[in-house]
């Protein structure tokens, strides 16, 4: 069976594809935190289909693409360990700013009833 891939792939659809994707994921890319080649193996494996888009069944291509299914090594360990820290400072920063309103509510209730505030 023949892949048409190449004859159909035009650079509008290759820019369009960068330009749903969230800037994260572009800015890990371009830092080399994330191998795009490795994840489009991982892509290409869970459609079933070889390196060159031929549809080879799930079996046959996690078998072609088992290193790179497998361990997942698209994303660099550094990278994870550094998104669970951001993940883990924008919580913190959330929990913050909803101490911050809980304050502000709370002075604004107090110099009102000091006749201080209308």
């Amino acid at each position: 069976m023949k892949s048409n891939f190449h004859e159909t792939l035009s650079y509008d659809d290759v820019e369009g594809s960068i330009g749903l994707m969230k800037n994260a994921v572009v800015i890990a890319a371009v830092k080399g935190d994330l191998d795009l080649n490795l994840l489009a193996s991982y892509e290409l494996a869970n459609r079933g289909l070889n390196g060159s888009g031929i549809w080879v069944g799930f079996d046959e291509a996690k078998r072609l693409h088992s290193a790179r299914v497998e361990k997942k090594e698209w994303v660099k360990p550094s990278f994870k360990t550094r998104t669970a820290k951001v993940k883990q400072l924008e919580m913190e920063a959330e929990d913050m700013a909803a101490e911050n309103r809980r304050l502000e509510a709370e002075n604004t209730r107090l110099l009102k009833a000091a006749g201080k505030l209308k």
